[in-house]
């Protein structure tokens, strides 16, 4: 892939394959998970609660049961095997990296 880029023209290629948008993607995403919870605990205590009582963890149990019950009521077992087996890919990040869209670009820029 690296081949392809520098017979393209394209420098400044980042060879760990992991581009400015992907790891700007984790601070956002952490960055926004922080702001979530600081809010609306925040709010919660201003508005004098104990954080305490939003800890419930049967409640945590009935919502999620019934989710998951639910979702196997509208879609049966070999979709439940199938969303199970992909929940992996949430984790595992995008398919195509940076290399991959430079590769295109350069390809596009070839032809035109």
């Amino acid at each position: 892939m690296q081949r392809a880029f520098r017979d393209a023209g394209v420098v400044g290629v980042d060879s760990s394959g992991l581009g400015a948008y992907e790891s700007g993607r984790s601070v956002n995403l952490i960055v926004g998970i922080v702001v979530v919870f600081v809010c609306v605990i925040g709010g919660f205590v201003v508005h004098g609660g104990k954080v305490l009582a939003l800890w419930q963890p049967s409640e945590l149990v009935i919502i999620g049961g019934a989710a998951a019950g639910g979702f196997l009521i509208a879609n049966g077992f070999t979709v439940a095997k199938k969303v199970l087996g992909g929940l992996s890919g949430l984790f595992k990040g995008a398919k195509y990296k940076k290399e991959h869209y430079l590769a295109l670009f350069a390809l596009l820029y070839a032809v035109t």
